[in-house]
């Protein structure tokens, strides 16, 4: 990736987030708040079940404010969120009595690259390794166009060579096949 510029999130009015983006943290402070919720503090046991189990029992839902999935075998309860120009991420791995918080000030940083490299270095698990696919120049250009999605657009062009490039999840992010419908 080349230099960028830092520059400022564009603006927001606070009355579309509201508290949603009006509270400010720390690391510490949210492994506190987190151990607290999973612990009995702030709600009972059975809340915290409550928040924690997807309600419509699908792989991987919200139940009532926290997300529950299961990575690389594991379970993993937790929930992300951000707002112009910060990004934040909090999972707890209760088999591991682990709990890791990542914070970003720039909506460009990969949080959850980040987040899930650091997961893995802390429980011991290799990076997962890919190779890139080569698809034919026919089958590129069927996967490029615009993506609608119920909030936003995401454009999908093809690049040279043996990948798309899209502004999505950041800037001139590049897309490269790593099998059938995999990129």
């Amino acid at each position: 990736v080349g230099h960028r510029t830092p520059r400022n999130a564009p603006p927001i009015a606070m009355s579309n987030p509201h508290a949603a983006g009006a509270i400010g943290s720390t690391v510490g402070d949210l492994i506190s708040w987190e151990q607290a919720l999973r612990t009995g503090e702030v709600v009972s046991p059975a809340g915290y079940q409550a928040m924690s189990t997807p309600s419509d029992g699908a792989r991987m839902t919200h139940g009532f404010g926290l997300v529950r999935h299961t990575l690389r075998g594991e379970t993993v309860i937790g929930h992300g969120g951000g707002i112009n120009g910060f990004l934040t991420f909090l999972e707890h791995w209760p088999a591991h009595d682990l709990t890791i918080v990542v914070l970003a000030n720039s909506g460009a940083f990969p949080l959850q690259q980040a987040f899930y490299g650091l997961s893995r270095r802390v429980l011991g698990q290799p990076d997962a390794a890919y190779e890139a696919t080569p698809l034919p120049p026919a089958a590129l250009e069927a996967c490029a166009g615009t993506f609608r999605f119920p909030n936003t657009e995401v454009l999908v062009l093809r690049a040279d060579g043996d990948a798309l490039a899209s502004d999505y999840p950041h800037p001139r992010s590049v897309w490269r096949s790593f099998g059938k419908d995999c990129f």
